[in-house]
C-alpha cells in the first residue's frame, strides 16, 4: 500500500468532457503507468490487496482510469484514421495500455476464491472459521463486478465504434490483426471479464445483436415495401457491426483452457 497508492494518488482522470489527446510522449508515459499498475496489482493476491487502506476507493479510481485509456485509444486511433488514412495500429501506445489493465483486472478475479465462490452460487461455506472470509470475498466480488461491468460495456462499443468508423472512411483494415494472436488475446481477457457478470453481458450482447438484425432487415428489405433506410448507415456497416458482435458473442461463450 505503501508503494500502490502513492502512484495511483498521482493519477488524474481527466473529465468526461476533455477533448483534448495525448501527445506521442504523453501517450508512452500512459503506457509506463499501466505498466506499473498491472505489475503491482498482479503480484498479489485479492486476499493480500483486501487489506490495502481504502482498496475499494483505489480500484474504483483503476476502473475509472482503465475507462479514460479505452476511450482514449479509440479516440487516437480514429484520429490516426482520419486524418492520415492509417490502418489501426495495434501497438498503438494507449492500446498497448489498455491491454495491460484489461489483464490486471483478469488477474484480480482469476483466483481459486472467486472461482469456489461462483461456483457455489455465491453461497458461504458451512465452516464458521471461514465464515468471515467469505462473506469478505463475497463483498469484493461484488465490488469488482461493479468495478469491470462498464469496461466490458464500453471495450464492446468502442470496438463497433471503431468498426463503422472505418467501413465509413474506407479505409482497409484486413492488416489490422495480421498476427490474429493480437486479436485473441484481447478478446479472451474482455471474455474473461464478460463472465464476471455473464448474465448481464450476454444480454447486452443479445440486444445488439436483435437490434444490428433488425436494422439490416430494414436497410435491405424488399424494395416494394415502404420501409425507408435508415440514413447514412448502409448494408456494409451493419454486416460489420454484426459480425463483431458475433464474435465477441462466441469469446464469452467459450473458453480457451
Amino acid at each position: 500500500s505503501n508503494i500502490l497508492i502513492p502512484i495511483l494518488g498521482s493519477v488524474v482522470v481527466p473529465e468526461q468532457g476533455n477533448t483534448t489527446l495525448p501527445n506521442s510522449t504523453e501517450a508512452d508515459y500512459i503506457l509506463f503507468k499501466c505498466r506499473i499498475f498491472s505489475r503491482l496489482v498482479t503480484n498479489f493476491h485479492i486476499s493480500t490487496l483486501m487489506h490495502v487502506p481504502n482498496i475499494q476507493q483505489v480500484l474504483s479510481h483503476l476502473s475509472k482510469f482503465t475507462l479514460y485509456v479505452l476511450h482514449t485509444a479509440i479516440k487516437v486511433t480514429m484520429r490516426d484514421v482520419e486524418q492520415y488514412q492509417e490502418v489501426p495500429d495495434p501497438q498503438e501506445p494507449c492500446m498497448v495500455a489498455f491491454n495491460y489493465l484489461i489483464g490486471m483486472w483478469v488477474s484480480l478475479i482469476s483466483n481459486d476464491v472467486f472461482v469456489r465462490l461462483v461456483g457455489n452460487n455465491g453461497e458461504l461455506t458451512n465452516t464458521s472459521e471461514n465464515a468471515t472470509q467469505d462473506r469478505n470475498m463475497i463483498t469484493m466480488y461484488n465490488f469488482l463486478k461493479g468495478c469491470i461491468a462498464p469496461i466490458f460495456q464500453t471495450a464492446f462499443q468502442g470496438r463497433l465504434q471503431l468498426a463503422l468508423f472505418l467501413v465509413q472512411t474506407g479505409v482497409d483494415d484486413d492488416d489490422e490483426f495480421e498476427d490474429p494472436s493480437l486479436l485473441d488475446a484481447q478478446m479472451q481477457d474482455l471474455a474473461v471479464l464478460a463472465r464476471v457478470d455473464v448474465r448481464n453481458s450476454l444480454s447486452m450482447l443479445r440486444n445488439a445483436l436483435l437490434n444490428a438484425a433488425r436494422r439490416l432487415q430494414q436497410n435491405v428489405g424488399d424494395s416494394n415495401t415502404n420501409v425507408r433506410m435508415t440514413p447514412g448507415v448502409s448494408p456494409e456497416m451493419l454486416l460489420e457491426e454484426l459480425w463483431w458482435i458475433c464474435h465477441f458473442i462466441s469469446y464469452v461463450l467459450t473458453q480457451d483452457e
